[in-house]
């Protein structure tokens, strides 16, 4: 019995995962004319499908967002100790509310960040398993509401044309925000951009979300 339509991350969800066990079947057990998965390729949450001999790609949705983001943290070179704070996931009824509010459609890779951790933080080791909060590196949904709804009303901000762009994170100085641009169109992953409060134009960080969250985190890239 259907209670309610599917989203389309659940449908991305239970396509892959229709396809794994067709894939995983032995032939006597995959209904004759069902559609069997030939290939299947994980790089980079990132999963290749071969079906009736016409590729079909779904992204993002099987990325360990958690597991990668502390790969980026371990590899940065630094005196002090830092890691990474997560949170609990944010429910996709939240998600979708706030893309309602502000009148756009988040990508996929941003909304499967925010299910396995609604935003997080960096913390920098003080002493022998003394950790203290310091930066903000992923807004949760509800800063993502607060800060865009903020620049939206403010004159300055809206002289700038803040309202392209949704707002993900800080820079933590200087009022520089990390922006995707606003859409309305569903989407994979998208550029992550630097935003500037002053007449400096904006600098792209990475070509999507995981590239930009790898540099920031691993402090290969600046502002």
């Amino acid at each position: 019995m259907q209670l309610g339509k599917s989203t389309p991350s659940q449908q991305g969800n239970a396509l892959a995962s229709d396809r794994v066990r067709a894939y995983e079947d032995p032939p006597h057990r995959t209904a004759p004319g069902s559609a069997k998965a030939i290939e299947i390729k994980l790089e980079f949450g990132v999963a290749n499908f071969a079906l009736h001999g016409k590729a079909l790609k779904t992204k993002v949705l099987l990325m360990d967002w958690r597991q990668k983001i502390e790969h980026s943290f371990a590899t940065r070179s630094a005196t002090n100790r830092v890691r990474p704070l997560f949170r609990d996931g944010a429910p996709e009824e939240l998600v979708s509310s706030a893309e309602e509010t502000l009148k756009l459609k988040l990508p996929n890779a941003l909304r499967s960040l925010l299910f396995q951790t609604n935003g997080f933080s960096e913390e920098l080791e003080l002493s022998p398993d003394v950790w203290m909060e310091t930066n903000v590196v992923a807004y949760s949904i509800e800063q993502i509401l607060e800060v865009n709804r903020f620049h939206r009303d403010q004159p300055y901000y809206r002289d700038r044309n803040i309202s392209k762009y949704c707002s993900i994170s800080t820079a933590g100085v200087d009022g520089i925000q990390f922006c995707i641009k606003a859409t309305l169109e569903s989407c994979e992953d998208v550029p992550v951009y630097a935003w500037y409060p002053d007449e400096t134009p904006e600098k792209c960080m990475g070509e999507g979300l995981f590239q930009f969250l790898d540099a920031w985190c691993n402090s290969r890239s600046s502002v």
